[in-house]
């Protein structure tokens, strides 16, 4: 009983501590008083697990960082009014040595005040604790860099099911939208935290998804290459595979190998089994599914980026013409199987598409459809790519057996013309 309270404790403590919560999107204000009477923590020794544990030390390690800005606050804070103004201020930049050796009076004294200005959140003209501290951290670097390795080791340490790995990962998630600050999540280890999370939990567990969207965040910001070869896409495709097609890490993981391909991995992506497993997800989801839209984007982004005879050959085609018959135009997967198609068909595999039963579909559609549709829309243009790219013969074919419709018979016409 103990030890569950002690996990309890650390938990508790990690999710509020100021080192973690100044990573957070919105931020949260730093508490005013000692962490460990904030939360009742008994000293390391009484608190029923070993002091060597990952996070007990980062409990610790936290409250020491804590008591010294606490203590050069204090120190500096000659009226004892609880905030730090502009001479207060001076006076601690002085005694951290950040006055350079050629900066005079006056150039320092400027610093001065952009230093508080730009921490000075609520623009009261003085600092309170939790303002001074974030300066602080930032003057003595102890600031996001190793905020993160900090946010790594909690998911490291912590369960998938613990709120605050949990929450770890929706920090790391937050800093991956940054460029800069994603290549310093990448450096501090996260991309294999991450990773293991995806292995160690069930498929249709929230902590999953986050960790996904952790990825994808990283892959749009300049770390696609480390995320795919740190064995991120073998990763996603387990979770295709292991997945149903409703839940949100099904969609999640679609989505980010998307992402993947997007940004220069269309290779990698292949090469871990990914067209498969999109496909076949492709065939097992529902049109109105927001995976099943993902998963044809990113066959789309595939076909599009050099892989088309790759998602051909898989069998793509057969799935994505299923996929028109079975959807309605106003399925976000229809417009997606639409672009999808005519990425194959401008990328050399009209042939395929038009042996894969795309070309009936696609006729159907237009002749079905409301002229105010998206997928009506698309669903018209294919037909001509189709004919462009040597399958005239076979739209004209399917076209005559839907004379009857106006819309068939216009796009009769443009057929023959093409075959002119």
């Amino acid at each position: 009983m103990q030890a569950a309270l002690s996990a309890g404790w650390v938990r508790d403590t990690l999710l509020r501590y100021r080192f973690y919560c100044t990573l957070a999107e919105e931020g949260t204000p730093l508490p005013t008083n000692s962490l460990r009477a904030r939360h009742n923590l008994p000293p390391s020794s009484q608190r029923g697990l070993p002091s060597s544990s990952v996070t007990m030390d980062l409990v610790d390690e936290a409250e020491m960082r804590e008591e010294v800005v606490r203590s050069c606050f204090a120190e500096h804070d000659i009226d004892g009014n609880g905030i730090m103004d502009t001479g207060e201020l001076k006076s601690v930049l002085l005694t951290l040595g950040v006055k350079g050796a050629d900066e005079n009076d006056e150039e320092f004294d400027a610093r001065v005040q952009g230093c508080l200005g730009s921490s000075d959140a609520n623009v009261d003209g003085v600092l309170c604790f939790d303002e001074f501290a974030n300066l602080y951290n930032a003057v003595k670097g102890i600031g996001v860099a190793q905020h993160i390795k900090e946010l790594v080791r909690i998911v490291r340490a912590g369960q998938p099911d613990q709120k605050a790995a949990a929450d770890a990962v929706k920090a790391l998630a937050n800093l991956a939208l940054d460029e800069h600050q994603a290549a310093a999540v990448v450096r501090a280890g996260a991309i294999e935290a991450l990773i293991d999370m995806l292995h160690a939990e069930k498929p249709e567990h929230g902590g999953t998804t986050d960790a996904t969207q952790a990825l994808g965040n990283l892959a749009r910001n300049g770390q696609a290459e480390a995320v795919a070869a740190r064995g991120a896409v073998e990763a996603l495709v387990w979770l295709l595979r292991s997945g149903q097609p409703e839940h949100d890490m099904t969609s999640s993981a679609a989505q980010v190998l998307g992402y993947l391909v997007d940004n220069g991995q269309a290779e990698a992506v292949v090469l871990g089994g990914a067209v498969e497993a999109l496909v076949k997800l492709v065939c097992t989801g529902q049109p109105e599914d927001a995976a099943t839209a993902y998963a044809v984007g990113a066959l789309g982004d595939l076909a599009k980026n050099g892989q088309a005879e790759t998602v051909a050959e898989g069998r793509a085609v057969e799935a994505l013409a299923g996929l028109l018959r079975a959807g309605q135009v106003e399925h976000k997967s229809m417009t997606q199987t639409l672009r999808t198609l005519r990425y194959l068909t401008n990328k050399g595999q009209a042939e395929a598409v038009a042996a894969g039963g795309a070309v009936e579909a696609l006729v159907k559609l237009v002749c079905t459809g409301q002229p105010e549709d998206d997928a009506t829309t698309y669903a018209a243009k294919s037909p001509e790519d189709i004919a462009y790219n040597g399958q005239a013969e076979a739209l004209l074919l399917l076209i005559r057996l839907r004379t009857n419709n106006r819309k068939t018979r216009a796009a009769q016409l443009n057929s023959r013309a093409l075959l002119q």
